[in-house]
């Protein structure tokens, strides 16, 4: 089993304590995957209370293509950078938000190329360089080249959880959550603000104020009925069912 798997099934086991600490009587039953003749294609199997339930679990991540491109930035900037570090003899510390490209298309080496424009033109002046999505100071020599690359495009939560759960949530809604609705469980999405071990991709940890149940009854309404229960395993390890009325 990959440490992926272990880590979702820890999850979901935790939902499941967390619950008999609760007064319910919970038992994860199965996880379909180890079943190639079990019907659901969910994580786990769930009777809570002696109702049978199809359960999955979803980490909240900021945007599945940020380590892709943030390290495909990083690689074409660094070369570039270091050189007008030397020609001016300075350091450079760059903030930016590293654009993404779909499968298929050119990388955006034009975006990039910006960037380094921007840091040619702070080098020569010394004068720091601050705009949505590109920050470049000036700094000593010796800090070399340092980037800060930020996960979110903007300082909204509610177009940060977007970005997040849109794509994943939307193929679980036309396939495993909506298959096991078809075979007649009732469904339940556990989402995760948890990072997972040895992923490169960052979770949203920011701690939860009404934002989430918002974007996710806007994306769960494209697919009426299938998700029956939402819980969160917030950042701080501690389970949490989110009201989406």
């Amino acid at each position: 089993m990959t440490k992926r798997r272990q880590w979702e099934r820890k999850a979901l086991e935790g939902l499941a304590q967390h619950l008999r600490d609760q007064n319910h009587a919970v038992q994860i039953t199965a996880w379909p995957e180890n079943d190639p003749a079990d019907p659901l294609s969910v994580d786990a199997r769930l009777v809570i209370d002696g109702q049978e339930w199809a359960a999955d679990h979803q980490r909240i991540v900021y945007d599945p293509r940020h380590p892709a491109a943030a390290r495909a930035a990083r690689n074409y900037l660094r070369p570039r950078l270091e050189e007008l570090a030397s020609r001016h003899g300075v350091g450079f510390n760059v903030g930016f938000y590293p654009p993404r490209w779909s499968r298929g298309d050119p990388q955006p080496t034009r975006s990039w190329d910006r960037i380094v424009a921007v840091a040619d033109e702070v080098g020569a002046s010394g004068r720091r360089f601050d705009e949505l999505g590109l920050s470049v100071w000036p700094m000593p020599t010796s800090w070399g080249v340092q980037f800060l690359v930020w996960a979110a495009e903007n300082a909204s939560l509610e177009s940060q959880y977007e970005k997040a759960l849109r794509e994943p949530l939307g193929k679980k809604l036309s396939g495993q959550l909506r298959r096991a609705k078809d075979l007649g469980f009732p469904v339940l999405l556990l989402l995760d603000q948890l990072p997972e071990p040895e992923s490169e991709a960052w979770s949203m940890w920011t701690p939860e104020h009404g934002t989430l149940p918002l974007v996710l009854s806007k994306l769960l309404n494209s697919a009426p009925g299938v998700v029956d229960a939402v819980w969160l395993r917030e950042a701080t390890e501690n389970f949490r069912q989110l009201d989406l009325s």
